[in-house]
């Protein structure tokens, strides 16, 4: 437009110039005119005057005009040019002229109006499905075309059935009424769909349902009026049992069924587990728990749910021995997947032994792998105890040396101390309860219960130098889930604890604590503070040979103050060989004095067999002949073999020997000491023995040092019983071989009248190295002894 115009305004300059270059060549010829006439002719008279018109241009609504007009001459021309604007177009002239640039011949006065109009766009619409339309013009425009600009409201509305879906093309929305501005072509699109009524199909238990449609419509939620086939299909190991919900008059059991969908439904297939019996016969006493590990029902279970099956023996003496049947197992539980008709036999048995096992993880924070295996493999420091109804297993701190250390001059000073480890029995099983470091120990020998304190006493016997074989000796309060230490012995005064004993000598009804052999024995008398004094001054041991090796308070005479007992070797002296001495306090000279010494070194052994004897490693008491008397049993040992014996007293201290059993090395092996329990119920105290070695009474099939390979434990050897006169026999009444029990040791204690062991072991695999910790397995062994 703008050149148009550009081009309009320089023509009328041209034609202004022309016009003037005429005037002035008309001026020039007039003056030459009258310059010829003056000299040769005459005037010519003026010319006419010329006409003048003048010309309006103007330009309507939606445009402009290149020029507005003015005063022409008679004849003269004008060029103009309308040029609409924006979305208007040029449609013609006032004097219907419809060329938009035209050049006008000046002949009159004259007003010309350039004329425009807005530019016209279709509106299409479209329709997908059923329903219409509404168009409304908001400002302007016409149906159908629309000037452009013009603002229409469409409104969908939907046939009946059917549901609005939503507007595409030119406009997304899915509001039903719609504004668009018109400023090109448009072209929008209604959608209208049947309305959907959803099929829930609910599946109970395992299958599939297949929905197919039989008119027409879509999966999940279909059109109104369509026609769904449904077909119930079963996993395997599953059964269709029926439909439910809203299937109308259908018979539920039918499968396939059609459905017509005309308003929400929902169905339901039921799928039920395959039943199979389950039948568990019960051979001998006992019952069996079953219980589902994942799903099912009693009696008849589901196919492919998970039994749990636990034997349980009924109470005595009723053992679990294998399941047979489907399954053959000797596990107490085992678990079975039923997928068949199954049946089961628990086959119980009646047993001499009932054997309980569990095992648990040992972790002690600052104490090494070692040091823990060695606690709790070490039968000296070990020994079970009840207090308040609760049942314990205390092992003593016990520290690990190689054999080549063994034999080296190690001063055990110079090694950590080891804490006290003690198990707790919570609902049948044992496990690590208190960890005691204060009274830690490194070679704990004979731990004493007496009463409710416990007396530790470490040895210290490391290495081959027993001059430095020194360490404390501890008294422990037992109070509720605890016990509360305090040391006997100054700091100055270690010892070498081989034998140490607890009982009343000054009849003041306090503690007090014998301890021997080296360097010298000690005799420490509680004080009212609780402390100790050590009065070893008013105890002479009669003996040039050495000091006694084990020791006992024990009142022999009824009168309430403690003798002093001793056994040794007695080595150089042949005729004190078994050395057996009695001590009694005397009032007039204020000390313990000897009444007794043992003069028959032959009486049990032959000195052929140990030409030095056996030295006496600890001392019990009791009636045992029932005559009311005092006697005692002697443990004994030494590298010919080991022995325990039994002397009857007369009541004032002397004792005579009167029965022994000898056992050499291969026999028992190694173990140590004893304990005085009634295991028969019979009113005589009975011996059991704590057997820890690798002989041939106490293992199946012994090696060395492999309780694993050992096969398990034999029990015979380790019980004797008493016949009520002070003679006793190895128990024969039942074989007790129990097969894989693996222990190091074993610990006897009586509950409720019944005779228990409990024994450790860390197997190989159970060693967990790098993290200083082991899985301990202990058993548990209860013996009917009849």
């Amino acid at each position: 437009m703008l050149i148009s115009q550009l081009v309009v305004f320089w023509l009328n300059q041209i034609a202004l110039i022309m016009k003037k270059i005429f005037f002035l060549l008309s001026i020039f010829a007039i003056v030459l005119s009258c310059s010829s006439d003056e000299t040769s002719t005459p005037v010519t008279p003026p010319p006419a005057p010329i006409a003048k018109y003048t010309i309006t241009l103007s330009a309507g609504e939606g445009g402009t005009v290149s020029t507005t007009g003015g005063e022409y001459e008679a004849g003269q021309t004008v060029s103009v040019t309308a040029t609409p604007q924006g979305e208007y177009v040029f449609t013609s002239w006032s004097d219907g002229n419809t060329n938009a640039t035209r050049t006008i011949t000046i002949s009159s006065n004259s007003t010309l109006t350039a004329n425009f109009e807005k530019r016209k766009y279709p509106l299409t619409i479209n329709f997908d499905g059923e329903g219409e339309v509404i168009e409304e013009i908001v400002n302007s425009g016409r149906t159908t075309e629309y000037d452009s600009g013009t603002t229409v409201k469409l409104t969908a509305q939907a046939a009946a059935e059917w549901v609005f879906v939503g507007w595409t093309g030119d406009i997304e929305s899915t509001e039903e009424s719609v504004q668009i501005v018109i400023g090109e072509p448009k072209e929008v699109t209604a959608t209208f769909e049947k309305k959907k009524y959803p099929l829930t199909v609910n599946i109970e238990g395992e299958g599939e349902v297949i929905e197919e449609i039989i008119e027409a419509g879509r999966t999940t939620d279909y059109d109104s009026g369509t026609t769904v086939k449904l077909t119930a299909e079963p996993e395997g190991e599953w059964l269709f049992t029926g439909w439910s919900g809203d299937i109308g008059d259908i018979d539920p059991t039918e499968n396939p069924i059609q459905l017509t969908i005309i308003e929400s439904k929902t169905v339901s297939a039921t799928f039920e587990k395959k039943k199979y019996p389950l039948t568990v016969n019960i051979e001998g006493e006992g019952e069996v728990l079953e219980e589902i590990v994942n799903s099912g029902r009693s009696t008849d279970y589901d196919s492919g749910t998970t039994v749990k099956l636990t034997a349980i023996p009924a109470e005595g003496w009723s053992v679990f021995k294998k399941w047979s049947g489907s399954v053959n197992s000797t596990e107490t539980s085992i678990e079975i997947n039923i997928s068949e008709p199954t049946t089961i036999n628990a086959v119980f048995e009646e047993s001499n032994f009932i054997v309980t096992k569990n095992r648990t993880r040992i972790e002690v924070e600052g104490v090494v792998l070692e040091d823990i295996r060695a606690t709790f493999s070490d039968v000296s420091g070990s020994f079970y105890y009840t207090h308040n109804g609760n049942e314990y297993f205390f092992n003593s701190g016990n520290r690990w040396i190689s054999g080549e250390l063994w034999n080296t001059s190690l001063d055990p000073q110079s090694l950590p101390k080891i804490p006290h480890l003690i198990l707790k029995k919570f609902d049948n099983k044992w496990l690590l309860d208190q960890v005691h470091r204060v009274s830690a120990t490194r070679l704990v020998r004979n731990p004493v219960k007496y009463g409710n304190q416990l007396i530790i006493a470490d040895a210290g016997e490391i290495g081959n130098n027993a001059d430095l074989w020194l360490g404390d000796a501890w008294i422990g309060e037992l109070v509720p889930d605890n016990i509360e230490w305090r040391k006997i012995n100054p700091d100055g005064e270690k010892t070498f604890w081989h034998g140490v004993t607890a009982g009343d000598i000054n009849g003041d009804g306090l503690t007090d604590i014998g301890g021997v052999p080296a360097p010298d024995y000690r005799l420490y008398v509680q004080n009212q503070d609780g402390t100790f004094s050590n009065q070893r001054n008013i105890w002479s041991y009669s003996d040039s040979n050495d000091n006694p090796f084990t020791i006992a308070f024990i009142d022999v005479d009824g009168d309430g103050r403690d003798e002093i007992i001793t056994a040794d070797y007695g080595e150089q002296n042949q005729n004190q060989l078994n050395n057996v001495q009695t001590y009694k306090y005397n009032d007039k000279n204020e000390r313990f004095e000897r009444i007794f010494v043992s003069n028959e070194p032959e009486a049990f052994y032959s000195l052929s067999e140990c030409p030095r004897g056996l030295g006496g490693t600890s001392i019990k008491a009791s009636d045992f002949n029932n005559d009311g008397n005092v006697d005692i049993s002697v443990a004994r040992e030494d590298s010919c073999g080991s022995a325990f014996e039994v002397w009857l007293g007369d009541g004032n201290g002397e004792f005579k020997p009167h029965w022994s059993k000898f056992f050499r090395g291969t026999d028992l092996q190694n173990w140590r000491e004893f304990k005085l329990m009634d295991v028969n119920n019979d009113n005589n105290m009975d011996i059991v023995l704590r057997p820890d070695g690798y002989g041939s009474l106490f293992r199946i099939s012994p090696v060395q040092y492999d309780p694993v390979a050992s096969g398990g434990v034999k029990l015979n050897n380790s019980i004797w019983i008493n016949d009520g006169q002070g003679n006793f026999s190895a128990y024969e009444n039942k074989e007790l071989e129990i097969k894989d029990v693996f222990v190091d040791f074993l610990e006897p204690f009586m509950k409720d009248g019944i005779l228990h062991f409990i024994g450790t072991t860390t197997l190989p695999d159970d060693a967990h190295y790098g993290e200083d910790a082991i899985t301990l397995s202990i058993y548990d062994i209860k013996v009917r002894i009849e």
